[in-house]
């Protein structure tokens, strides 16, 4: 048998649905995927472990175990358009990261009213990293930090006899830390304008004096006797 479908009708029927469907579902606003990159944070665990026991009643014991954890955070934060807390303030690009690791160990042995031995081993590291690249306002930030810590120990003894104990243990920590100011364009002021110079004015040599008039003409000499 064959089904036939009237076209007409299934396109009535959709244009009814959409006419008539929610405008908030047909119309659902899609999330702003370049506000989503702009920050993203990442966090991961590890944990392992192992144990061992071994005994027999009113005998001899063994116990041996170890243990590892890590965990490791990260931060980073590109939104530089607008701050959260104050939405007419830009922020700035930053990152953080932190790391923690741990491990450790023991073992001991022992007889009831006899001889025992314990023997251990542990490590931890700590790091932390912050970044901030600043604005305007406020210049960048960067600071590093790490912890370490490791030891071991061991210890031998016999009830109402001779017994030792050895142990080593290792501590460093460095911090650093490293800021700079906002770097501000400098506008050159205009200088003050200069006074006029009074050029000295040469002042032309006097004249000479007028000749003075001719006299009266002298008296002819007398005639000769």
């Amino acid at each position: 048998m064959t089904k036939r479908h009237n076209v007409k009708k299934l396109s009535a029927l959709l244009c009814l649905l959409l006419a008539v469907g929610p405008i908030a579902v047909l119309s659902a606003p899609i999330a702003d995927v370049e506000s989503l990159a702009k920050r993203q944070s990442t966090h991961s665990n590890t944990d392992a472990a192992s144990l061992i026991n071994a005994g027999i009643p009113d005998g001899p014991t063994f116990n041996k175990g170890d243990f590892f954890s890590s965990s490791n955070h990260h931060k980073r934060d590109e939104d530089c358009d607008k701050n959260e807390d104050d939405n007419d303030s830009p922020s700035s690009p930053s990152s953080s990261s932190s790391s923690n690791t741990g491990a450790a160990s023991f073992m001991n042995a022992g007889i009831p009213d006899g001889p025992t031995f314990n023997k251990g081993d542990s490590f931890s590291s700590t790091n932390e990293e912050d970044r901030d690249a600043g604005n305007d306002e406020n210049g960048s930030h960067s600071g590093v930090s790490t912890n370490t810590d490791a030891g071991d120990f061991a210890t031998f003894g016999i009830p109402g006899g001779p017994s030792a104990s050895f142990g080593n243990f290792f501590h460093h920590d460095y911090e650093e830390t490293h800021s700079e100011r906002p770097e501000t364009s400098h506008v050159p002021q205009p200088s003050p304008p200069m006074p006029p110079v009074e050029t000295p004015t040469s002042t032309p040599p006097p004249h000479p004096p007028a000749p003075a008039p001719p006299t009266s003409t002298p008296p002819a000499p007398a005639p000769p006797a």
